[in-house]
């Protein structure tokens, strides 16, 4: 289905030279949003015997299986969770907390098992993980021809527990900066908000501060106004989630985020589970501004289109924090960058944005070695105004490069031209689920098999622009968009639109100029074919949550008529 990135093959290729030479207990390190389970269907693939697949929780069981789908779709992939027991497959995905339950574990064949694949592995330490792996023969060590490997963004922990005593050698590993610069992750830039409240008195637990001290400490309504304003003044328009304490503190941040006049709500592990989905949907479909979690989103979470991540909980945990951070990486079509607001007390061991490019771990005891106080080599600052004793100082980070391409949104689809009278285009076509087109003039060419979610989409298209070297075309700086407008330019716009775009005019926008002059003529077109395609469901789901009866046969065509209807009768109301 998918086609490996370079820096997955590169680990696959790595994984499997390591495992000659007798490295049978490995570990893999990626940033979040790389594709870590992508990484490990292509690894089950090429594994002569059955394949175990450790996830940390019950929900991220069928996201693994999901994942594999995109790699290996004929395969059918067994789960082993709460009720379901299906052991008996040639790939199974099982949650860590189902095989706590030594009967669970019994009916798993050891013998079988050639490749165990530890997700977030730097929980591997637990007593947990380590009775499964000793039941099934991978610790202390596997037999000869098979491997354990570990795969995990964080190769550290707070509680300062390395991960020698399960993993030999880490076999790959690339920086979140790597795979910015090479266009797979979204940049990064942040600010930092520096307040007046002591943690010098917060107690230490286990390499991080004492949670009720720190929720004495940081919340506090005024620094959560704080946090407001901070969002109001440099995030506002960014789909956010906030990082709080506990649960009490993402309910107050939330609601200080309403009293600002912004739709906000609170999540935690304790909501149920329906609960939760329901906000995370209002999230995914812009009906929520600003969504503050406790300790429920850190890990195996998804939502490619988070552009803003506030850092209301201080941290001392390198781990921790790439884990929150890692959830505003993933690229998305209209995502310029991702916008991270540390709040920075007064403390000097707090991780910070910098820390994303340190030198993240002592692999050997777990010791964090990044620059961990709040100021990054190579970034620039420009210190606001204090007021109230609070300070934010705008701080960008250089050794981020800005992700390559030009996306745009277009009638709910999302395009990217990638050449001459060539564009990709994803289209939703269930619920996160989306095709990837390539239209070369009047020829159309699916470049998946089946839809996938954004950010796989993305990365097709993408990765279909690299392996035809057409970058300089693509790329956001790409230099042809600043030349001179060209004579056929003028001519078309002319020709069909009786537009003269102003003297100066480069190529990059006399194209936006020719594209919008089609859009609207397109939209205005009573007889384009659009019109005839049957409203989308997020259309009737608008209607249906704005009381419009929604007609058999209701159409795209219709649906832009009655918002024209509407839009018309606004500017009669303030006219």
């Amino acid at each position: 289905m998918l086609n490996l990135r370079d820096y997955q093959e590169e680990a696959v290729e790595a994984v499997v030279t390591e495992a000659r030479r007798g490295v049978r207990r490995q570990l893999v390190v990626l940033p979040t949003g790389a594709g870590k389970t992508i990484l490990a269907a292509a690894l089950s693939q090429q594994a002569h015997g059955r394949v175990l697949m450790l996830v940390h929780r019950d929900e991220l069981v069928q996201q693994s299986v999901e994942k594999f789908g995109y790699i290996w779709p004929e395969q059918s992939i067994g789960v082993v969770k709460a009720e379901r027991d299906e052991h008996d497959r040639r790939v199974v995905v099982a949650s860590v907390q189902t095989l706590q339950h030594k009967r669970r574990r019994d009916r798993l064949d050891k013998d079988e098992f050639s490749l165990v694949i530890v997700d977030e592995a730097h929980h591997s330490p637990a007593a947990s993980y380590r009775q499964t792996l000793e039941d099934l023969g991978f610790l202390p060590d596997p037999s000869a021809g098979r491997l354990l490997l570990g795969i995990t963004a964080t190769p550290m922990r707070g509680d300062g527990i390395g991960l020698k005593g399960v993993f030999e050698k880490i076999v790959y590993r690339r920086s979140i900066s790597d795979l910015v610069r090479a266009g797979y992750l979204a940049d990064v830039k942040g600010i930092r908000v520096r307040t007046t409240v002591d943690l010098r008195k917060v107690r230490t637990v286990r390499g991080d501060f004492q949670a009720k001290d720190l929720s004495l400490a940081v919340d506090t309504p005024r620094r959560n106004e704080m946090i407001v304003d901070a969002y109001r003044k440099h995030g506002e328009g960014r789909r956010a989630v906030a990082f709080t304490v506990d649960i009490a503190h993402a309910q107050h941040i939330a609601e200080a985020f309403r009293e600002g006049g912004f739709r906000a709500d609170w999540v935690s592990g304790e909501l149920p589970i329906e609960e939760r989905r329901e906000r995370l949907r209002r999230l995914r479909e812009g009906e929520i501004d600003v969504l503050a979690n406790c300790q429920v989103l850190t890990e195996g979470w998804d939502e490619p289109s988070i552009s803003c991540l506030i850092m209301a909980r201080p941290t001392k945990s390198t781990g921790l924090y790439i884990q929150m951070a890692g959830r505003g990486l993933r690229p998305y079509p209209d995502k310029d960058y991702c916008l991270v607001m540390d709040v920075t007390d007064n403390a000097h061991d707090i991780c910070a944005l910098g820390t994303l490019d340190g030198d993240d771990a002592d692999f050997a005891n777990g010791r964090k070695t990044g620059p961990l106080d709040g100021s990054p080599a190579g970034d620039k600052e420009e210190p606001g105004e204090i007021v109230e004793g609070v300070q934010v100082v705008i701080s960008t980070m250089d050794l981020l490069a800005r992700s390559k391409f030009r996306w745009r949104i277009e009638r709910q689809r999302m395009i990217l031209e990638a050449g001459p009278g060539q564009e990709i285009t994803l289209e939703e076509v269930d619920q996160d689920l989306w095709s990837v087109t390539l239209r070369r003039g009047r020829d159309l060419q699916l470049l998946t098999e089946r839809p996938l979610p954004v950010s796989y989409a993305q990365g097709v298209g993408e990765d279909y622009v690299r392996a035809n070297q057409l970058e300089n075309y693509a790329a956001r700086d790409a230099a042809w968009l600043k030349k001179p407008v060209s004579e056929a330019q003028l001519d078309l716009l002319q020709r069909e639109f009786n537009i003269a775009p102003p003297r100066g005019t480069t190529r990059g926008e006399a194209q936006e100029i020719i594209r919008r002059a089609f859009r609207d003529r397109s939209l205005n077109d009573p007889n384009a074919p659009w019109r005839q395609d049957p409203a989308s469901e997020k259309q009737i789901a608008w209607m249906e949550a704005h009381g419009f009866p929604v007609p058999p046969g209701f159409t795209k065509g219709d649906f832009s008529d009655l918002m024209e209807g509407l839009r018309s009768r606004g500017r009669r109301r303030r006219a």
